[in-house]
């Protein structure tokens, strides 16, 4: 098993580029950056810091909701769904007007009238310490809403750094992420309210069918993930095979002289195929990474906005994210087929 592992190790280092690292199977479990960022996608600021939420709904009916209301309002809301930063956006002084709104924080968890200009500052800095682990608020969500990893250690602020950081290239901050993140979240909370609200047949029809479709996906995902936990037990179990079945192998080749290179060979082949699950899975964890990574960085811009942590964009993430990691989960499940056809030169 040991050799099995150095060699996954081996091919999984031999793999990387620079520019398009990709996390290894041996250090962080099968497609470890996929599995963080689908636990992310119900991220919450209602649930992280209510306050913060707050503060946040009445910015924006108040001094977004009134600066709309102007004619000519220099706030453009396609501009700010599009935007690959919407906080900035959302908190540019220069196009939102500086009425009067309301504040809620630690201190005056009730509320305190403030101008539009000042609370666009605080929501910038808080978001910022909340983003960056200043406190415990985001570790204490991750431990309680993202579950664990394959080696059941609870998922940490460090973990969704490190995917956001491997899927996007290094070409996304994670801080970013997660703010871009809760906010499209606060809007797709909004439009579930208007549909709960004043729903149709239509919204109802893809609402049900977007389900299913994840639901399948989830389903899928989690059966892969089954097979990697047992992976390594039944690797242990044909590995012992190997090992345990010289004596009667010797006996069979003795009976059947004439068939004994063949059975011999057959034997060595076993022993090949029970040692080389690990590394083939290596290389599919690799290669679902590299095609996720392609996804992101060519996103078309129409369906995408600016890219895929657009607020428009986050649904169209999910569906590459989740598809992927279905194709993943799917091609783990098949590794001893897969090998067994590469080492036996059939489709079976």
């Amino acid at each position: 098993s040991s050799a099995s592992y150095e060699l996954a190790d081996t091919v999984s280092t031999a793999l990387q580029r620079p520019g398009s690292e990709t996390s290894t199977l041996t250090a962080t479990g099968f497609l470890n950056p996929l599995k963080v960022l689908l636990a992310l996608r119900h991220m919450s600021l209602v649930e992280i810091d209510p306050l913060l939420n707050e503060t946040m709904l009445a910015y924006y009916r108040y001094c977004i909701g009134k600066t709309l209301e102007q004619p000519g309002s220099p706030f453009s809301q396609r501009a700010y769904m599009e935007s690959p930063d919407p906080i900035a956006v959302m908190t540019d002084i220069a196009i939102v007007q500086n009425w009067m709104t309301v504040e809620y924080t630690d201190g005056a968890p009730e509320g305190v009238a403030q101008a539009c200009h000042d609370v666009a500052a605080n929501i910038q800095l808080r978001m910022a310490a909340l983003t960056a682990g200043l406190d415990d608020r985001i570790e204490i969500w991750t431990s309680r809403a993202m579950g664990t990893d394959q080696y059941n250690q609870g998922y940490e602020l460090g973990d969704i750094n490190d995917a956001v950081d491997n899927l996007f290239r290094g070409g996304m901050d994670s801080q970013n992420f997660m703010a871009n993140l809760m906010l499209a979240n606060m809007h797709n909370a909004g439009e579930a309210w208007r549909v709960a609200e004043y729903g149709t047949d239509k919204s109802q029809y893809v609402a049900t069918l977007t389900e299913a479709m994840e639901d399948q996906k989830v389903e899928v995902a989690a059966q892969g993930s089954m097979f990697l936990q047992t992976m390594f037990p039944l690797m242990g179990f044909f590995q012992f095979l190997f090992f345990a079945l010289p004596p009667l192998i010797v006996l069979v080749m003795i009976a059947a002289p004439m068939a004994a290179s063949r059975i011999l060979g057959f034997y060595l082949l076993f022993g090949v195929w029970a040692y080389g699950w690990v590394p083939i899975a290596a290389v599919i964890n690799h290669y679902i990474q590299i095609a996720i990574q392609n996804d992101i960085q060519f996103a078309r811009a129409g369906l995408v906005g600016s890219g895929y942590t657009a607020i428009i964009g986050f649904d169209s993430l999910y569906n590459v994210v989740s598809t992927r990691l279905t194709i993943g989960a799917n091609a783990l499940a098949s590794v001893p087929i897969i090998l067994g056809a590469i080492l036996s030169g059939t489709p079976f």
